[in-house]
Protein backbone atom coordinates (compact mmCIF):
# COMPACT_ATOMS: atom_id res chain seq x y z
CA UNK A 1 0.00 0.00 0.00
CA UNK A 2 1.20 3.49 -0.66
CA UNK A 3 2.26 5.42 2.26
CA UNK A 4 3.03 9.31 1.63
CA UNK A 5 5.57 8.90 4.70
CA UNK A 6 7.42 6.16 3.15
CA UNK A 7 8.31 8.21 0.22
CA UNK A 8 8.37 11.81 2.07
CA UNK A 9 12.46 11.93 2.19
CA UNK A 10 12.04 12.14 -2.02
CA UNK A 11 9.32 14.51 -2.67
CA UNK A 12 11.68 16.94 -0.65
CA UNK A 13 14.85 15.83 -2.44
CA UNK A 14 13.10 16.61 -5.73
CA UNK A 15 11.44 19.41 -4.60
CA UNK A 16 14.45 20.85 -3.38
CA UNK A 17 16.01 20.70 -7.17
CA UNK A 18 13.03 20.81 -9.12
CA UNK A 19 11.68 24.37 -7.52
CA UNK A 20 14.28 26.91 -8.33
CA UNK A 21 14.11 24.93 -12.04
CA UNK A 22 10.39 26.46 -12.51
CA UNK A 23 11.16 29.75 -10.85
CA UNK A 24 13.91 30.49 -12.98
CA UNK A 25 11.97 29.49 -16.03
CA UNK A 26 9.00 31.52 -14.85
CA UNK A 27 11.56 34.39 -14.51
CA UNK A 28 12.16 34.22 -18.03
CA UNK A 29 8.46 35.41 -18.78
CA UNK A 30 8.71 38.04 -16.10
CA UNK A 31 10.65 39.61 -17.92
CA UNK A 32 7.79 40.22 -20.77
CA UNK A 33 5.26 40.71 -18.18
CA UNK A 34 6.91 43.98 -16.63
CA UNK A 35 7.78 45.46 -19.50
CA UNK A 36 3.66 45.18 -20.72
CA UNK A 37 2.84 46.25 -17.17
CA UNK A 38 5.02 49.38 -17.35
CA UNK A 39 4.73 50.59 -20.29
CA UNK A 40 1.37 49.96 -20.28
CA UNK A 41 0.98 52.35 -17.38
CA UNK A 42 3.18 54.85 -19.08
CA UNK A 43 1.18 54.92 -22.40
CA UNK A 44 -2.15 55.70 -19.77
CA UNK A 45 -5.07 56.29 -22.35
CA UNK A 46 -2.77 55.60 -25.38
CA UNK A 47 -2.93 51.72 -26.33
CA UNK A 48 0.09 52.38 -28.97
CA UNK A 49 3.14 51.68 -26.39
CA UNK A 50 1.44 48.47 -24.61
CA UNK A 51 0.66 47.46 -28.23
CA UNK A 52 3.85 47.62 -29.41
CA UNK A 53 6.06 45.74 -26.72
CA UNK A 54 3.44 42.87 -26.84
CA UNK A 55 3.88 42.72 -30.63
CA UNK A 56 7.46 42.83 -30.56
CA UNK A 57 7.97 40.54 -27.37
CA UNK A 58 5.31 38.20 -29.20
CA UNK A 59 8.08 37.93 -32.27
CA UNK A 60 10.72 38.43 -30.34
CA UNK A 61 9.81 34.78 -28.22
CA UNK A 62 9.32 32.53 -31.37
CA UNK A 63 13.14 31.83 -31.25
CA UNK A 64 13.97 32.95 -28.11
CA UNK A 65 11.99 30.09 -26.96
CA UNK A 66 13.54 27.72 -30.16
CA UNK A 67 17.17 28.44 -28.44
CA UNK A 68 16.23 28.22 -24.96
CA UNK A 69 14.78 24.45 -25.91
CA UNK A 70 18.19 23.63 -28.03
CA UNK A 71 20.24 24.56 -24.44
CA UNK A 72 18.34 21.61 -22.39
CA UNK A 73 20.05 18.82 -24.04
CA UNK A 74 23.29 20.01 -21.86
CA UNK A 75 22.12 18.90 -18.87
CA UNK A 76 21.86 15.34 -18.69
CA UNK A 77 25.29 14.96 -20.79
CA UNK A 78 27.01 16.55 -17.91
CA UNK A 79 24.72 15.01 -15.07
CA UNK A 80 25.74 11.46 -16.45
CA UNK A 81 29.74 12.82 -16.43
CA UNK A 82 29.26 14.11 -13.25
CA UNK A 83 27.64 11.39 -11.50
CA UNK A 84 30.29 8.91 -13.21
CA UNK A 85 32.87 11.52 -11.03
CA UNK A 86 34.45 12.53 -14.39
CA UNK A 87 34.48 16.16 -13.89
CA UNK A 88 37.11 17.10 -16.38
CA UNK A 89 34.44 15.26 -19.45
CA UNK A 90 31.89 17.85 -17.55
CA UNK A 91 33.79 20.61 -17.45
CA UNK A 92 34.59 19.93 -21.43
CA UNK A 93 31.25 19.88 -22.26
CA UNK A 94 30.92 23.20 -20.61
CA UNK A 95 34.07 24.52 -22.78
CA UNK A 96 32.10 23.47 -25.61
CA UNK A 97 28.47 24.83 -24.79
CA UNK A 98 29.76 28.62 -24.11
CA UNK A 99 31.37 28.33 -27.33
CA UNK A 100 28.56 26.30 -29.19
CA UNK A 101 25.70 28.91 -27.65
CA UNK A 102 27.61 31.67 -27.85
CA UNK A 103 27.75 31.50 -31.84
CA UNK A 104 24.27 30.13 -31.77
CA UNK A 105 23.12 33.21 -29.77
CA UNK A 106 24.51 35.48 -32.53
CA UNK A 107 22.97 33.41 -35.50
CA UNK A 108 19.38 34.21 -33.82
CA UNK A 109 20.17 37.48 -33.45
CA UNK A 110 21.21 37.73 -36.99
CA UNK A 111 17.52 35.77 -38.18
CA UNK A 112 15.31 38.12 -35.87
CA UNK A 113 16.86 41.22 -36.97
CA UNK A 114 16.41 39.96 -40.71
CA UNK A 115 12.73 39.60 -39.91
CA UNK A 116 11.84 42.65 -39.09
CA UNK A 117 10.54 43.90 -42.32
CA UNK A 118 8.40 40.83 -42.21
CA UNK A 119 6.70 42.33 -39.23
CA UNK A 120 4.80 44.83 -41.74
CA UNK A 121 3.39 41.76 -43.43
CA UNK A 122 1.88 40.04 -39.47
CA UNK A 123 -1.31 42.03 -39.63
CA UNK A 124 -0.59 45.15 -37.41
CA UNK A 125 -1.00 48.38 -38.09
CA UNK A 126 2.10 50.19 -39.29
CA UNK A 127 1.95 52.68 -36.15
CA UNK A 128 2.16 49.61 -33.57
CA UNK A 129 4.84 47.97 -35.73
CA UNK A 130 7.28 51.54 -36.37
CA UNK A 131 7.24 51.45 -31.84
CA UNK A 132 7.60 47.61 -31.76
CA UNK A 133 10.64 47.07 -33.96
CA UNK A 134 13.35 49.71 -31.08
CA UNK A 135 12.13 47.15 -28.60
CA UNK A 136 12.06 44.11 -30.82
CA UNK A 137 15.71 45.42 -31.80
CA UNK A 138 17.31 45.61 -28.81
CA UNK A 139 15.65 41.92 -27.55
CA UNK A 140 17.42 40.67 -30.19
CA UNK A 141 20.46 42.44 -29.37
CA UNK A 142 20.31 40.13 -25.77
CA UNK A 143 20.08 37.18 -27.76
CA UNK A 144 23.65 36.25 -27.42
CA UNK A 145 24.16 36.93 -23.21
CA UNK A 146 20.99 34.75 -22.78
CA UNK A 147 22.59 31.72 -24.67
CA UNK A 148 25.37 32.16 -22.82
CA UNK A 149 23.19 32.52 -19.72
CA UNK A 150 21.82 29.18 -20.42
CA UNK A 151 24.92 27.77 -20.88
CA UNK A 152 26.05 28.42 -17.70
CA UNK A 153 22.75 27.38 -15.99
CA UNK A 154 21.93 24.12 -17.63
CA UNK A 155 25.59 23.00 -16.67
CA UNK A 156 24.95 23.99 -13.10
CA UNK A 157 21.39 22.33 -13.58
CA UNK A 158 23.62 19.47 -14.79
CA UNK A 159 25.90 18.69 -11.50
CA UNK A 160 22.51 19.49 -9.29
CA UNK A 161 23.03 23.33 -8.06
CA UNK A 162 20.18 24.79 -9.15
CA UNK A 163 19.63 27.86 -6.93
CA UNK A 164 22.65 30.23 -8.31
CA UNK A 165 20.69 30.71 -11.43
CA UNK A 166 17.45 31.66 -9.87
CA UNK A 167 18.94 34.05 -7.53
CA UNK A 168 20.62 35.52 -10.61
CA UNK A 169 17.42 35.40 -12.62
CA UNK A 170 15.44 36.76 -9.08
CA UNK A 171 18.07 39.80 -9.16
CA UNK A 172 18.03 40.50 -12.93
CA UNK A 173 14.50 40.56 -12.52
CA UNK A 174 14.32 43.09 -9.63
CA UNK A 175 17.47 45.23 -11.84
CA UNK A 176 14.78 44.83 -14.96
CA UNK A 177 11.91 46.66 -13.17
CA UNK A 178 14.07 49.22 -11.61
CA UNK A 179 15.78 50.06 -14.57
CA UNK A 180 12.77 50.41 -16.30
CA UNK A 181 11.41 52.70 -13.92
CA UNK A 182 15.04 54.70 -15.05
CA UNK A 183 14.01 54.75 -18.87
CA UNK A 184 10.82 54.27 -19.73
CA UNK A 185 9.51 57.10 -16.86
CA UNK A 186 12.49 59.11 -17.01
CA UNK A 187 14.50 59.14 -14.21
CA UNK A 188 17.73 59.90 -12.62
CA UNK A 189 18.16 62.34 -15.06
CA UNK A 190 16.98 60.35 -18.06
CA UNK A 191 14.98 61.23 -20.73
CA UNK A 192 11.51 59.47 -20.78
CA UNK A 193 11.61 56.49 -23.91
CA UNK A 194 8.79 54.83 -23.29
CA UNK A 195 8.71 51.47 -25.18
CA UNK A 196 12.19 51.62 -26.63
CA UNK A 197 13.55 52.25 -22.89
CA UNK A 198 12.18 48.37 -21.63
CA UNK A 199 14.11 47.12 -24.73
CA UNK A 200 17.12 49.23 -22.78
CA UNK A 201 16.15 47.57 -19.50
CA UNK A 202 16.01 44.54 -20.62
CA UNK A 203 19.09 44.49 -22.84
CA UNK A 204 21.38 45.54 -19.71
CA UNK A 205 19.60 43.28 -17.40
CA UNK A 206 20.17 40.45 -19.61
CA UNK A 207 24.05 41.42 -20.07
CA UNK A 208 23.75 40.86 -16.34
CA UNK A 209 22.70 37.08 -16.01
CA UNK A 210 26.76 35.91 -16.13
CA UNK A 211 28.41 35.97 -13.10
CA UNK A 212 28.51 31.90 -12.79
CA UNK A 213 32.15 32.16 -12.28
CA UNK A 214 33.02 31.27 -8.86
CA UNK A 215 30.25 28.56 -8.34
CA UNK A 216 31.32 26.89 -11.85
CA UNK A 217 35.18 26.76 -9.93
CA UNK A 218 33.93 25.48 -7.21
CA UNK A 219 31.76 22.73 -8.24
CA UNK A 220 35.09 21.30 -10.60
CA UNK A 221 38.07 22.35 -8.37
CA UNK A 222 40.63 21.34 -9.44
CA UNK A 223 39.73 19.84 -12.38
CA UNK A 224 39.20 23.01 -15.07
CA UNK A 225 41.83 25.15 -12.66
CA UNK A 226 44.33 23.13 -13.06
CA UNK A 227 46.35 21.58 -16.41
CA UNK A 228 47.96 18.49 -16.89
CA UNK A 229 51.34 18.33 -19.01
CA UNK A 230 50.25 15.47 -21.65
CA UNK A 231 52.65 14.16 -24.38
CA UNK A 232 50.96 13.37 -27.85
CA UNK A 233 53.22 11.55 -30.51
CA UNK A 234 51.90 13.25 -33.69
CA UNK A 235 53.75 11.06 -36.38
CA UNK A 236 56.97 9.31 -36.76
CA UNK A 237 58.06 9.41 -40.68
CA UNK A 238 58.54 6.31 -42.10
CA UNK A 239 62.08 4.98 -41.52
CA UNK A 240 64.11 2.09 -41.30
CA UNK A 241 64.50 0.08 -37.71
CA UNK A 242 68.39 1.18 -37.10
CA UNK A 243 66.77 4.72 -36.96
CA UNK A 244 64.15 4.02 -34.72
CA UNK A 245 66.69 1.77 -32.12
CA UNK A 246 68.17 4.87 -32.37
CA UNK A 247 65.77 6.89 -30.86
CA UNK A 248 64.88 4.34 -28.42
CA UNK A 249 68.71 3.71 -27.53
CA UNK A 250 69.24 8.04 -27.58
CA UNK A 251 66.12 8.48 -25.59
CA UNK A 252 67.24 5.72 -22.78
CA UNK A 253 70.70 7.11 -22.45
CA UNK A 254 70.15 10.69 -22.12
CA UNK A 255 66.54 10.87 -20.54
CA UNK A 256 64.40 11.81 -23.38
CA UNK A 257 64.59 13.29 -27.25
CA UNK A 258 67.04 16.42 -27.43
CA UNK A 259 64.73 19.14 -28.84
CA UNK A 260 66.28 19.63 -31.59
CA UNK A 261 66.00 15.78 -32.92
CA UNK A 262 61.92 15.69 -31.42
CA UNK A 263 61.24 18.70 -33.94
CA UNK A 264 63.06 16.88 -37.11
CA UNK A 265 61.17 13.32 -36.28
CA UNK A 266 57.62 14.94 -35.46
CA UNK A 267 57.88 14.74 -31.61
CA UNK A 268 55.75 17.35 -29.86
CA UNK A 269 54.38 18.13 -26.17
CA UNK A 270 51.33 19.94 -26.11
CA UNK A 271 50.15 21.04 -22.45
CA UNK A 272 46.32 20.89 -22.08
Amino acid sequence: MYSFSRYKEQYRANLKLALPVVLSQVGQILVQFADNAMVGQFGGDDPLPLAAVSFGGAVFFILFVTGMGLTLGLTPLVGERFAQGDKRGAADYLKNAMIFYSVLGFLIAAVQLAVIPLMYRMGQPAEVVDLAIPYYRLMAFSMPAVMLFFAFKQFLEGVGNTVVSMVIVVGCNLMNVVLNWVFIFGHCGFEAMGATGAGVATLISRIATQPHGPTIKTQLRPTIMRSQPTTITIEMPASTTTTRNSLKATKRKKGGIPKNMSAEWGMATRTT
